[in-house]
């Protein structure tokens, strides 16, 4: 037997009470086997060093389901600390948004509550810009049609940054303004309407307008631009609401932002909520705030 492995024996038996005779019938044991042991690891210790590898490798493969099962760690004063920073499982549609669930369905399936009092026509800002056209004698149309963020930018010369949409189910239309007389693009819009998918009653609409300003009065389009970047800071006017807010009405609101002689638009329309039947004023405005909002996140998120 080798001796320093012997020595290590007797030593570790130093601190165990074992008889004598017992003692010294285990040593000639081990000796005996060790002869054995150490002739066959001369003769394979290739084989015993491949044997070696597959040991480690079913051990690694044994021992690494409860490393992955325990990213939280307990530390010595008993507070978890994290130690593996598990990847984020957040719901990421085709356009690339948050928790934004796109289905393809049409418009007219959305159910729309009916309203006592309207609003104006000229509120909305696809009406709007028709209104500030520089010739009012050549009318224009809005055209249903599909398109990508490559159509925009070949017409209006520019790059186009798709917007992170609220969270929530969505469906969508697009359309572009056309000038009758000479047949041009004017503008473009994406419509996301947003509703209950169990219900499909309506919650809330936003719209992405990009124009070409100089279609329209200049100095129009300037008074009513609530949306600027001094410095490379956004700044957006504060909304105040109205103190006599008709829950009746749908809630719209718009921020316009003009660079580089192009324009661009988003505008949101939020719906009541109804409980049993009628207008639920307090949730109402709740579902207004929070499209406001929206409406802010998805202007910071495309300029």
């Amino acid at each position: 037997m080798n001796t320093s492995i012997e020595k290590a024996l007797h030593k570790g038996l130093d601190d165990v009470e074992v008889p004598p005779r017992l003692e010294v019938q285990t040593i000639e044991k081990i000796r005996e086997k060790s002869k054995i042991t150490f002739f066959n690891f001369r003769l394979n210790r290739k084989y015993v060093s491949i044997a070696a590898c597959v040991v480690v490798v079913i051990a690694f493969i044994g021992v690494q389901p409860y490393i992955n099962n325990n990213n939280i760690l307990p530390s010595e004063n008993g507070l978890d600390q994290p130690s593996v920073q598990a990847p984020s499982s957040t719901n990421l549609d085709n356009t690339g948004q948050n928790s934004a669930v796109y289905h393809n369905i049409d418009i007219s399936q959305i159910i729309r509550q009916p309203y006592e009092a309207n609003v104006p026509a000229s509120y909305f800002f696809q009406n709007w810009l028709q209104f500030v056209k520089k010739n009012p004698g050549v009318g224009s149309h809005w055209d249903n049609q599909q398109f990508n963020k490559d159509s925009i930018e070949s017409v209006l010369h520019i790059s186009i940054i798709s917007p992170v949409l609220p969270k929530g189910d969505y469906t969508t239309t697009q359309s572009v303004l056309v000038d009758d007389a000479t047949g041009e693009v004017m503008a473009f819009r994406t419509d996301y309407y947003y509703y209950n998918k169990d219900t499909l009653e309506f919650q809330n609409r936003f719209s992405v307008f990009y124009f070409l300003v100089d279609y329209f009065n200049t100095e129009e389009l300037e008074q009513v631009q609530n949306v600027t970047k001094p410095n490379g800071q956004i700044h957006i006017d504060d909304f105040y609401p109205s103190t006599n807010v008709n829950a009746k009405v749908p809630h719209v609101r718009k921020l316009i932002y003009l660079e580089n002689r192009v324009g661009i638009a988003i505008e949101a329309e939020a719906d009541v909520v109804k409980t049993e039947d009628k207008v639920d004023e307090e949730k109402s405005r709740e579902r207004y705030e929070e499209t406001d909002k929206q409406l802010i996140g998805l202007m910071k998120s495309i300029i």
